[in-house]
C-alpha cells in the first residue's frame, strides 16, 4: 500500500492491476492494462527518482505512472524473462538500482539501462531462493529469505547467512 497526493494506493493478489482509492471522494478505481497481462500484485514501491511506483506480481514487474494513472508490464532493455518471475519483494537502492525478490528464484536488479539481470540466489551463497523482504543499509544488503536472514556485504559482496533456528 502506498499513499500520495490524497489517493491510496493498494496492490491487489486478487486481480490483475493496482486499486485507487481518493481519500477526498471516497471513490475506488481499478486500473489495468489493457493487455491485461500484468499480473496479482505482490508488493508496491513508490520510486525516488519519478511520479512512479513499481509493482512486484506473480508475472513480473509493472510500472504505475501516477500522473497519468497508467500501468504497464515493465520491460527491460535487454533480453529477459522477466515477466516469468513471481516477484515478491522490492527495494530501491541508493545507486538508483532496482533490487527485486523473487519466489524461488533469488535477486535481481534492474540497472540504470533497464537491464533485468540476475543477482544472487542459493548458487551464489543466499539460504534461500525466495526473498521476502529487502533494506539496504550503509555497508550492507539485508535479505530476509524463507530459511533465515542474509547480510551481503557491499565491497567485497560477502554473503553472511543468519540461519533459522
Amino acid at each position: 500500500m502506498h499513499q500520495q497526493d490524497g489517493n491510496l494506493w493498494i496492490s491487489n493478489r486478487f486481480d490483475p492491476g493496482i486499486l485507487k482509492y481518493n481519500l477526498t471522494t471516497g471513490v475506488l478505481s481499478h486500473l489495468v492494462d489493457s493487455s491485461n497481462t500484468i499480473g496479482f500484485g505482490n508488493c508496491l514501491l513508490p520510486s525516488r527518482k519519478s511520479n512512479l511506483l513499481w509493482q512486484g506480481t506473480d508475472k513480473g514487474l509493472n510500472s504505475i505512472d501516477l500522473k497519468n494513472e497508467k500501468v504497464k508490464a515493465f520491460e527491460s532493455s535487454n533480453p529477459s524473462n522477466i515477466q516469468q518471475y513471481n516477484i515478491i519483494s522490492l527495494q530501491e537502492l541508493e545507486n538508483g538500482d532496482l533490487l527485486i525478490g523473487t519466489q524461488y528464484s533469488g535477486a535481481f536488479v534492474v540497472n540504470e539501462n533497464n537491464e533485468f539481470l540476475k543477482w544472487r540466489d542459493k548458487t551464489s551463497g543466499l539460504s534461500s531462493n525466495t526473498i521476502l523482504s529487502i533494506c539496504e543499509s550503509a555497508d550492507y544488503y539485508w535479505l530476509g529469505t524463507s530459511n533465515g536472514l542474509n547480510r551481503i556485504e557491499k565491497k567485497p559482496k560477502i554473503v553472511i547467512n543468519f540461519g533459522t533456528a
